[in-house]
């Protein structure tokens, strides 16, 4: 399955459907990608997207600078 695909499944679960942000990402990413980051604000879903990227590549490392939103 391709990073589209399980973004699209896993936002389905909950009742949401992805962002055309996080469609775009995912294009590059199953365009072959090797490496990516991504900087972008609050509320964008980048948390989904690190983890249908993982899952799709059958693991991966997902890195963050801060844990702002953990304190809120």
């Amino acid at each position: 399955m391709t990073s589209t695909e399980i973004l699209t499944r896993l936002l389905a679960a909950q009742g949401r459907a992805p962002r055309q942000g996080q469609l775009d990402a995912t294009e590059i990413i199953d365009g072959g990608a090797q490496h990516v980051a991504l900087q972008a604000p609050t509320g964008v879903g980048k948390s989904a997207l690190a983890i249908a990227t993982a899952v799709a590549a059958g693991g991966g490392t997902i890195a963050i600078h801060s844990n702002g939103l953990i304190a809120q």
